[in-house]
């Protein structure tokens, strides 16, 4: 921003949002002042409005039913531990090849169906030498 003053205005409202969140939560565990004291706003100037509920995160498991975060690293594990190959892993866990690719690759954990998980998990726990199922 070229203008520091909206600059400042913009910290400002991000601060007392933040001021008004922890009010709201702590608001009535102690007194008054010592709850002004420590957002270092007076509760008048905060308002008694609740704070909007956050938005969701995009890769925020809990948003969907049925899918679980995994993570890259993770998948590659597995794979490696029971010295798979792509197509042979995604055989195993019932999805295609290239979304095995896919989910080892991705830079941000992957969404995975809980079914596919379970099945990833239950490789993960298997001992190493026992053959594959």
């Amino acid at each position: 921003m070229n203008n520091p003053e909206l600059w400042f205005q913009g910290f400002e409202e991000g601060r007392r949002a933040t001021a008004r969140a922890v009010a709201a939560k702590l608001r009535g565990t102690m007194p008054d002042e010592e709850l002004a004291a420590l957002v270092g706003f007076g509760l008048d100037e905060l308002g008694d409005e609740e704070p909007a509920a956050p938005a969701r995160s995009r890769y925020d498991h809990a948003a969907v039913p049925g899918l679980r975060l995994l993570e890259p690293a993770f998948v590659r594990a597995v794979r490696a531990a029971r010295r798979l190959t792509q197509p042979e892993f995604a055989s195993m866990v019932g999805v295609n090849a290239r979304t095995v690719c896919e989910w080892e690759t991705s830079p941000v954990p992957v969404r995975v169906k809980t079914a596919s998980f379970d099945r990833i998990a239950a490789l993960a726990a298997a001992r190493k030498d026992a053959p594959a199922e």
